[in-house]
């Protein structure tokens, strides 16, 4: 439940006192009447509240943790606040969300509702809250739902007392997203162990949190040859966010684990500034198709903890392919950096462009031998040359859309389709699935390309 400090006590009774320092404008006072090894701060000490948040409480998970507030007497403080379990009701709705809000809009905390207090010092457990009746679902649900904007990295914990009562505890971060306002629309902050109103100026600096700290990570759709769309995962900033995640509603959660795409399942420990990651989703004609199985409209929440401020941060991204459908993608920087590249090149190499037109044709089938030729590439060339019409297979594994096209004679709907099946490997099983593909196409499937598991 306790983490850090350099000094080590006994367990005897003793007082201790510790003055904090926020941003320059509030002194508090933190008293302790029994101090644990590794809560003690050493005389003489000042320590920034964030760095004293961070490291004093933690999210207690259980009833030992909880009953150490009462064993080693930790009184209520800025970051610290004990409720009677009666206060956690959803008729009390205003109340919660004032007490949330308050500690996100100063410099995050813990709230234990079971525990009752006297003298803002823990007096012990009472009988705890119904959960059956009120869950920690619906607890988060009443968060969210009740303070604008809603707040990242909120944490809830159920501690259970018995088959129908729990303890509840929440940790809320310091926001960088504030100020958040309250169910009753105001602006709380935590002073002197209690939430109260928010002067203006207060409001101010709340807000300024914003300007000082910038997003790290984004979640964006980029669409590809103007029908193949992409999920892409992008680190904006400068700087490494740590502990990325993901929430993805259920289609989209089920099209990551179909993909093993592991970064939206697993997230990312270290994602480093400036590099993106990129998921094929689907093709555009498909996916706004009505009968399309993944969807067209949907919200990516991203949480992740932020170097600047030392705690978990978030987003939430709303895609919507219509948003994209008939627009235009401009050329980044990079791209037409390239383009001056590729045409000085063009004009060192002009004679060998010259030689190449003729066989231009057939380089979307070609690899990366001397001559931009594979080897099969040449041995179809003198079965041409020669008259013989049984021209070697392809691996349809990696190819591209436009093979597929130029070959099979498909429409690039289709094969793009293809491109997709066969991304991975050259297994035909479950090919007659794929939308589009009937009879004719299998049978030209199996004269031009090699085909694992194939169907009859």
């Amino acid at each position: 439940m306790y983490k850090n400090s350099n000094v080590s006590l006994g367990e005897e009774k003793r007082g201790l006192k510790a003055f904090l320092i926020t941003s320059g404008k509030l002194n508090t006072t933190v008293t302790s009447r029994k101090v644990e090894a590794g809560l003690a701060i050493p005389k003489g000490s000042l320590v920034g509240l964030s760095s004293f948040t961070q490291n004093m409480y933690s999210l207690p998970t259980t009833i030992a943790e909880i009953d150490k507030f009462t064993t080693d007497q930790v009184q209520e403080s800025l970051h610290l606040e004990y409720k009677d379990s009666r206060a956690l009701d959803p008729g009390r709705k205003e109340e919660i969300a004032k007490d949330v809000s308050a500690f996100a809009n100063s410099d995050g905390g813990l709230l234990i509702y079971g525990i009752t207090e006297r003298e803002s010092f823990p007096a012990g457990k009472d009988a705890g809250v119904d959960h059956i009746g009120f869950s920690r679902e619906r607890l988060e649900q009443l968060i969210a739902s009740n303070i604008s904007p809603r707040i990242d990295g909120v944490r809830i914990a159920a501690i259970p007392l018995s088959a129908d009562r729990s303890i509840f505890a929440i940790e809320v971060p310091k926001s960088v997203r504030g100020p958040h306002q309250s169910a009753d629309r105001k602006y709380y902050k935590r002073f002197n162990f209690q939430s109260v109103p928010m002067e203006n100026f207060e409001i101010e600096d709340v807000r300024n949190r914003r300007r000082t700290v910038s997003p790290l990570v984004e979640v964006s759709i980029y669409i590809r040859r103007r029908i193949l769309v992409y999920l892409n995962i992008t680190n904006i900033g400068d700087q490494t966010a740590e502990d990325v995640t993901f929430e993805l509603p259920e289609e989209v959660r089920g099209w990551a684990e179909e993909q093993q795409a592991r970064l939206f399942l697993n997230g990312i420990k270290y994602f480093p500034p400036k590099r993106t990651y990129s998921f094929r989703y689907g093709h555009m004609p498909q996916l706004l198709n009505e009968s399309s199985k993944l969807p067209s409209q949907f919200a990516v929440t991203v949480n992740y903890t932020h170097p600047a401020v030392g705690h978990r941060t978030g987003d939430v991204f709303q895609i919507n392919l219509m948003d994209y459908w008939g627009a235009s993608f401009l050329d980044s920087e990079i791209s037409d950096q390239g383009k001056e590249i590729k045409e000085a090149l063009t004009k060192l190499t002009a004679q060998v462009e010259k030689l190449n037109s003729n066989v231009e044709r057939i380089t979307t089938i070609a690899g990366t031998t001397g001559i931009d030729l594979s080897v099969t590439s040449l041995r179809n060339l003198r079965h041409v040359l020669s008259g013989d019409t049984n021209l070697e297979k392809l691996n349809p594994s990696g190819l591209a859309y436009t093979v597929f096209a130029e070959v099979l004679g498909v429409d690039y709907e289709i094969a793009s389709r293809l491109e997709q099946f066969f991304w991975h490997s050259n297994s035909a099983e479950g090919i007659e699935q794929v939308e589009g593909i009937n009879n004719n196409l299998i049978a030209k499937l199996k004269q031009h390309f090699i085909l694992s598991d194939c169907c009859n």
